[in-house]
C-alpha cells in the first residue's frame, strides 16, 4: 500500500484535461474555470455617492453654512450636472458624482429649507464617495484557471458583463454497486439483505464536483452480470465500482475488469485504482473500485465480514471496552465502522480529479 495523498498525486497525474466548453454564467455554478478571467472594467464603474444626501464641495461646508440646490441626481443615468461654489445637487445612493463635487452630506446631517440646505457638520474631502475602482480593479485577476466557480464569482463575472465563461470539460461518470445482499432504498427488505447507500454516497460526491452521473447501477455477484455492467458504462470517463473488490470467492470485480484489459495501478485506503492502456472493449480510462466495509485488513487475508453486524453492539466488548480490555482487532473493527462514509469520501476524492480536468 502506498499512502493517500501519493494515490492521490498519481491519479491526477494520469488525468488528461478534457475540450473545455463555454457556458452561461447561469450554468456555471461549481464547475472549475477553464481559463484565467481578468476584470475588463472596473467596479465600481463611476465616482457615486454612498449615502442619500447632498453632492457638495467639501470646503463650502461649515456648521450653519447655507447652500444653494440647483438639481437633483437619482440612481441611474448621469444627468450630467454640475456644483459650483455655494451649491449643492440632490444625490441618492448609488448616483453619479455631479462634475465639481468632492463629497457627499448625509441627509441628516442637513437641515432643507425651501431651496436651501444649512449644513449641520464639517465635511472631509471626498466623504461618502465610492471611488471608481475602489472594489475591483481593471485588469485584476477575477477567477483563476483551475478554481472552483463559487455564487460570488458568478457575480463578479456578471458586474463585468460577461454573459458566459469557459469551464471544464463535462465528466461523464457512471457508478455500479454489486452484491447480491443490497436492496434498493424503498424495497422491502428480505432476510440477509442490507439498503444500498454507498451509491447514494457516490453520486453526491461527484456530483458536488461538477460530474455528470450518466448511470447508477446495480450488479449481482455474477461474471456475466457484472461484465454487462462494466461494458453499459463504458461510454464514460470515470467508472466507480463499490464493493466486490477484494479476494473472496464472490468478489469478482477485478478479476472480470482484468479479463476486459484493466491493470491495477494503485491500491490506498480501501479503493483500488484501475486503468485501461492500450485496446480494451471498454472506452473509460479509469476505474476506481471501492471495497465494501465488509473486511478492514490491509493483509490480503479474508475478512470476517464484521460490517454486516455494524449497526449491532456485543454487550461483552461494550464491558471491554469500558475496561480498557479491547483487542487490538475490535479497536480497529469499530474505528473502521466509524470512519467508513468519511473513508469513501476521502479517498475518492472526486473534486481533484475535476479540478485536473480542467486544469
Amino acid at each position: 500500500m502506498i499512502s493517500e495523498a501519493d494515490a492521490r498525486s498519481k491519479i491526477l497525474e494520469a488525468v488528461h484535461p478534457l475540450p473545455p466548453r463555454k457556458v452561461s454564467i447561469l450554468q456555471a455554478l461549481d464547475h472549475f474555470a477553464a481559463e484565467d478571467c481578468f476584470a475588463r472594467l472596473p467596479l465600481p464603474n463611476f465616482d457615486n455617492s454612498a449615502m442619500d444626501g447632498y453632492a457638495v464641495l467639501a470646503s463650502d461646508c461649515k456648521p450653519g453654512k447655507r447652500l444653494r440646490v440647483t438639481g437633483e441626481q437619482p440612481a441611474g443615468v448621469d444627468r450630467k450636472l454640475h456644483v459650483s461654489n455655494g451649491e449643492a445637487i440632490r444625490i441618492f445612493t448609488g448616483a453619479p458624482m455631479p462634475q465639481g463635487a468632492d463629497a457627499v452630506v448625509m441627509q441628516e446631517d442637513v437641515t432643507r429649507d425651501g431651496d436651501e440646505i444649512v449644513v449641520n457638520v464639517d465635511v472631509d474631502l471626498e466623504e461618502f464617495v465610492r471611488k471608481r475602482g475602489c472594489d475591483l480593479g481593471e485588469g485584476q485577476k477575477i477567477l483563476a484557471k483551475g478554481e472552483r466557480i463559487h455564487a460570488t464569482t458568478l457575480a463578479l463575472l456578471a458586474s463585468q458583463g460577461l454573459a458566459a465563461v469557459l469551464v471544464d470539460g463535462e465528466v461523464r461518470a457512471a457508478i455500479i454497486s454489486t452484491g447480491d445482499e443490497l436492496a434498493t432504498p424503498g424495497q422491502e427488505l428480505q432476510p440477509g439483505q442490507i439498503y444500498d447507500s454507498n451509491s447514494l454516497l457516490l453520486q453526491s460526491l461527484l456530483e458536488r464536483s461538477g460530474a455528470a452521473v450518466a448511470s447508477t447501477q446495480h450488479s449481482s455477484d455474477n461474471a456475466d452480470s457484472l461484465r454487462k455492467a462494466f461494458q453499459a458504462a463504458g461510454k464514460n470517463q470515470i467508472l466507480i465500482v463499490s464493493g466486490g473488490v477484494w479476494v473472496g470467492e464472490h468478489d469478482l470485480v477485478q478479476s472480470t475488469l482484468r479479463e476486459l484489459g484493466a491493470v491495477l495501478v494503485r491500491a490506498v485506503r480501501r479503493v483500488f485504482r484501475l486503468r485501461f492502456a492500450g485496446e480494451s472493449s471498454l472506452g473509460v480510462r479509469h476505474v476506481f473500485a471501492v471495497c465494501s466495509p465488509g473486511g478492514f485488513e490491509n493483509d490480503g487475508r479474508e475478512r470476517s465480514g464484521a460490517a454486516e453486524n455494524s449497526g449491532k453492539v456485543d454487550s461483552r466488548s461494550n464491558q471491554r471496552q469500558r475496561s480498557g480490555a479491547l483487542s487490538s482487532r475490535e479497536t480497529r473493527e469499530r474505528k473502521f465502522r466509524a470512519n467508513w462514509p468519511a473513508g469513501i469520501a476521502r479517498a475518492v476524492r472526486p473534486e481533484s480529479v475535476g479540478r485536473a480536468l480542467a486544469s
